[in-house]
């Protein structure tokens, strides 16, 4: 089953300022909040109040973003199979294209 998500424009305020880019969530069409746990898993949860659910976009380009856990510090990236994994560094080969969020 695949499962797309697609950006929901949020505003949180945190204590320190936001040096990253934009805070956001992933949401999918059937009801999922993507999340990056602690442990680096990544999957869909109900939980609209999970902290593991908050991502950094941050802009890399023009139209591409790298996208990071604000708990983890995880970076999200996919394989050419399609598949999400983590780093827990950045390089070109984990941003997206914003405007389409397609792997570039």
């Amino acid at each position: 089953m695949c499962t797309t998500y697609q950006l929901i424009p949020t505003l949180f305020l945190f204590a320190e300022p936001q040096l990253k880019g934009i805070v956001t969530k992933l949401y999918s069409r059937q009801g999922y909040h993507l999340q990056l746990q602690a442990d680096g898993t990544i999957d869909g949860t109900k939980d609209e109040d999970s902290t593991y659910t908050l991502f950094n976009l941050i802009p890399v380009g023009l139209r591409v973003v790298a996208i990071q856990g604000v708990q983890t510090k995880l970076y999200l990236a996919m394989n050419s199979e399609g598949y999400l994994y983590t780093s827990v560094s950045l390089s070109l080969c984990l941003c997206f294209d914003y405007s389409s969020f397609h792997l570039i």
